[in-house]
């Protein structure tokens, strides 16, 4: 039997962040938000109250309608994100008796992979505004039945969605991030391993996302690949010189994955 060499550490980071994606998405909520108080007006038989709901519903609808593109249909509008990240660290190899020792992790280990789960959800404005108006003409005939049931077909046009997918820009932020930490406890030699691995989430990047962010991505993979080679010696400005690559990756991590950073 052959003995593994290798022994696999897996560290899990998770952050779960639930936001608004913009003002549509506040307004998206108030449609649903309205069309819940108008069927508790409807179940008391107030009619003006109901009504009211309703409008202010519809007044939101025909908002997000005029910010949108024209002939977009159905108009689609995200509620909420929730994103849950997990961080894959490196591969490490034990030390001559065998063991995986807390100074081997800090000195070898880097973070092989982020992937992330995404839970959006979004409501279909052009169906929930169809139900709307089917209650309206309801209420003002009192049919309180048929109106209810086109105020709780609001609800229904809302959809939960789950994706799943590799972050090569976060899993090269948080390489970056790592041997910063690793400079800043005067361990240069130790930040090697997450420099290459960040060098090679930016390489995923490119392949991944072509378009104009790819020129300067490719820009800092070279510089990460040229000062690897010489970190152990020269570090005086390592600080400084991995904030730089961090500012664009940062506004790029954002720009692509929202608003999922720490």
């Amino acid at each position: 039997m052959t003995r593994l060499s290798f022994s696999l550490l897996i560290i899990l980071i998770v952050n779960s962040c639930v936001y608004a994606v913009d003002n549509l998405s506040g307004m998206a909520a108030g449609i649903v938000e309205q069309a819940g108080l108008a069927r508790q007006a409807t179940a008391s038989k107030d009619r003006p109250s109901a009504l009211d709901h309703v409008r202010q519903a519809l007044i939101l609808a025909s908002d997000i309608e005029r910010q949108t593109p024209a002939g977009e249909t159905p108009i689609v509008v995200p509620i909420s994100k929730e994103t849950e990240r997990t961080a894959t660290y490196s591969l490490v190899k034990p030390g001559k008796d065998g063991q995986i020792t807390t100074s081997r992790i800090k000195k070898h280990t880097s973070i092989r992979e982020v992937t992330s789960e995404v839970n959006t959800t979004s409501l279909n404005v052009t169906s929930a505004a169809g139900h709307l108006r089917l209650a309206q003409a309801a209420l003002e005939r009192e049919e309180w039945i048929l109106g209810d049931s086109e105020l709780a077909a609001v609800p229904n046009s809302v959809m939960h969605q789950n994706s799943e997918g590799n972050m090569p820009l976060l899993k090269a932020r948080e390489n970056l991030m790592l041997a910063r930490a690793r400079v800043l406890e005067d361990k240069p030699g130790a930040a090697e391993a997450p420099l290459r691995a960040a060098a090679q989430a930016l390489a995923e990047f490119e392949r991944l996302s072509p378009g104009p962010r790819t020129v300067k991505a490719e820009a800092i993979r070279q510089e990460i690949d040229v000062y690897v080679r010489h970190v152990r010696e020269d570090h005086a400005n390592a600080i400084a010189q991995i904030d730089l690559w961090l500012d664009p990756i940062n506004e790029w991590s954002r720009q692509v994955y929202g608003n999922v950073l720490p």
